[in-house]
């Protein structure tokens, strides 16, 4: 990461409930978490386009954030 990150802003975060995170109270179904995830990179002050990697179930997640922002654009 510490590579990428020399040309570029690089975001990385772990889901509530993981890595000494706490757990959330909100429901964990992809949307609410792709939600979640959006939230964070603009509280970020990041801006699209994003290159999203997401590993296993985080690819899921990465799909679905994906295409709930092609929807919002139509």
């Amino acid at each position: 990461m510490e590579e990428l990150a020399s040309g570029q802003a690089v975001f990385a975060y772990d889901r509530p409930g993981y890595a000494g995170n706490p757990a959330s109270e909100a429901p964990r179904d992809p949307c609410t978490v792709a939600a979640e995830l959006r939230a964070q990179l603009r509280t970020a002050g990041l801006q699209p386009p994003y290159v999203l990697v997401g590993h296993s179930l985080g690819g899921l997640y990465q799909y679905v954030f994906a295409r709930l922002a092609a929807v919002s654009q139509v």
